[in-house]
């Protein structure tokens, strides 16, 4: 297991050959949580939603364009006028 971060693996999945790596790394990222989510399920159920988001998850990484992704600045921007505007419907 590396050190990147999300960014860095989804880009590496984009870019490189290595991307069931970086999709595997991904998934183990979201493993704890995953974990933490299912384990008041029965067995069955558990697994079963487990397979579940990691497909999701793998497709989502796949269909993922880095290019539309905001960088820090524009996702702040946006943020801020999202909060802004859920000011005023108040």
């Amino acid at each position: 297991m590396t050190n990147l971060g999300l960014y860095e693996l989804t880009y590496k999945i984009k870019k490189d050959k290595e991307k069931d790596d970086a999709i595997m790394e991904i998934i183990s990222l979201f493993e704890p949580k995953i974990k933490t989510k299912t384990k008041t399920l029965d067995v069955h159920t558990g697994e079963d939603l487990k397979q579940e988001l990691t497909i999701e998850i793998t497709k989502a990484l796949k269909r993922f364009d880095l290019e539309r992704a905001p960088n820090l600045t524009e996702y702040m921007k946006n943020k801020q006028h999202k909060e802004k505007e859920g000011d005023s419907c108040e």
